[in-house]
């Protein structure tokens, strides 16, 4: 399933790999439809119906003469309408008004034998907040990393982080009373201090907004990033971090031994959300699954 709306240039790859891709206008319907009828075989396609997202979509007042549209494309199968929550964790009126546009619209549809399989609307927030009134499918986004969209979803739902980002110290020195860390030299020692440098950087998705604000975890103490954030390194405080060295692993998130630095932690060290620092970690780290 192909949640944005594709380009034409993707149709061949979108028949030839049996994709289910969004559609939102005839054009793309059309061109999808000639190129299926050149494979010789039918592709299952769902359409955005905009109740209020404003971002992708046919405006509700045209989903049904849009339907009706494609229902002429003998190469096209509607398998799917869906919409998006834009304020599902903020008002409930709004939303519960998007479920029942869309049920309506199904239920047109119905009647006039034009039977739609499968309506969804529900992102992680909607999952939790509206169980009652989800049609029949869902499509979890952030709570799929165990994190919450919203903090008072807390009290409906537990979650467990699943995921956590390590970096290695990669040099370590003392630093006296006085001496700069890092660019704009934005730290001063303001004592005896024993700083390591550790490989990861805004290049990685470290934000630069972390500068001097954050904390990372080093054997199971948390330590302050002191000095302004670079693209491939940081430099931590670890004078309290016990026995450290060169080659040694730093959490940047997650939890070890008792101390913990969360997504949530970050986004607001960083002035932003939990789902833009999961989703900006770069390509250069490397992901272990388990």
């Amino acid at each position: 399933m192909l949640f944005e709306t594709t380009l034409s240039t993707g149709i061949k790859e979108i028949v030839r790999h049996r994709l289910t891709p969004t559609v939102c206008t005839v054009e793309f319907a059309r061109a999808l439809n000639r190129a299926a009828k050149a494979a010789g075989r039918k592709v299952d396609i769902h359409v955005k119906v905009d109740t209020g997202m404003g971002r992708l979509g046919v405006p509700l007042r045209d989903a049904e003469e849009f339907v009706d549209r494609l229902r002429g494309l003998s190469y096209i199968r509607i398998t799917g309408i869906y919409t998006h929550f834009p304020v599902a964790d903020t008002d409930p009126g709004f939303t519960y008004q998007q479920i029942t546009d869309l049920e309506h619209l199904l239920q047109k549809l119905d009647r006039k034998a034009k039977i739609i399989a499968f309506g969804h609307a529900a992102n992680s927030a909607g999952l939790v907040a509206y169980p009652s009134s989800l049609l029949n499918l869902v499509r979890t986004g952030i709570s799929l990393y165990g994190l919450y969209p919203e903090q008072n979803l807390q009290e409906k739902i537990s979650l467990k982080p699943v995921m956590a980002v390590k970096a290695r110290i990669v040099f370590l020195k003392e630093m006296h009373k006085g001496e700069g860390v890092s660019y704009g030299r934005s730290f001063i020692a303001p004592r005896k201090m024993k700083v390591a440098t550790v490989a990861i950087g805004y290049g990685d998705g470290y934000f630069r907004a972390l500068s001097n604000k954050a904390f990372v975890v080093v054997n199971g103490k948390r330590c302050p990033v002191i000095g302004r954030v670079t693209m491939d390194q940081i430099m931590v405080d670890v004078s309290k971090a016990g026995d450290v060295k060169i080659g040694g692993a730093v959490v940047i998130m997650g939890r070890e031994k008792g101390s913990e630095v969360s997504a949530d932690e970050l986004a607001d060290w960083a002035g932003t959300i939990n789902y833009e620092i999961v989703c900006n970690l770069g390509n250069r780290l490397p992901r272990l699954y388990k």
